[in-house]
């Protein structure tokens, strides 16, 4: 209990000392409980202080060292991370992306409670051009499923703001002829389970998926 009140100062009081660092935050997780890391919680939903900051490159590194910490304490980092990142300006897409593209997402047994939280926090929001061209675009490795799932329970929650998102994405990065990049060689790398969960998708409606994104 004395651990959380000094968590409350310390961040509220000296952010420049204590936002971010990995020994700080690596401590509050290994002492606070399960009670102690809600009212955490809801502290950060709230805005009264900041416990990551909004420095992309700053939160990566502090995601890439948690990966050799306890289970626990990296369960309870991504309870609080989750929340902070809702309420924060963090581009979310940066931090997926470059995480993916990180040599550590090669090793399962490391990375798994990461890719976890990153699901739960991608499932929380709201699919963005931005976001739905993230996970898009991510590369093609162990984690094959994770692009699929993600478009999947957006699907389910705002189909209509997928796809509208998904449409503008497309045109953006599409071919200097204006067509689709799922329709046209374009020099994108689309993720496979992406795009096997979006052909599945149409294809059960009968719809075909570059007439809906725009291509020819």
């Amino acid at each position: 209990m004395r651990l959380k009140y000094l968590c409350q100062s310390l961040f509220s009081h000296l952010p420049d000392l204590s936002v971010g660092e990995e020994g700080i935050i690596r401590l509050l997780m290994s002492c606070l409980d399960d009670g102690d890391i809600l009212d955490v919680k809801f502290d950060i939903g709230l805005r009264r202080y900041s416990l990551f900051g909004e420095n992309t490159e700053a939160i990566l590194s502090l995601i890439k060292t948690s990966l050799k910490w306890e289970s626990l304490e990296q369960h309870k980092f991504w309870g609080l991370l989750g929340v902070e990142l809702a309420v924060s300006g963090v581009r979310l897409e940066k931090l997926i992306l470059n995480f993916f593209c990180s040599a550590e997402i090669n090793d399962p047994s490391l990375c798994s409670t990461a890719v976890g939280g990153l699901l739960s926090i991608c499932n929380s929001r709201a699919p963005t051009p931005e976001l739905v061209g993230a996970v898009i675009l991510l590369p093609n490795h162990v984690f094959q499923a994770f692009a699929a799932a993600v478009l999947s329970t957006w699907a389910h929650l705002n189909a209509s703001l997928l796809f509208d998102s998904l449409a503008e994405f497309s045109e953006k990065h599409g071919s200097q002829n204006g067509e689709s990049i799922f329709s046209n060689p374009t020099g994108v790398m689309v993720n496979h389970s992406a795009i096997l969960w979006l052909l599945n998708y149409f294809d059960a409606r009968g719809v075909n998926l570059s007439y809906v994104l725009g291509g020819s």
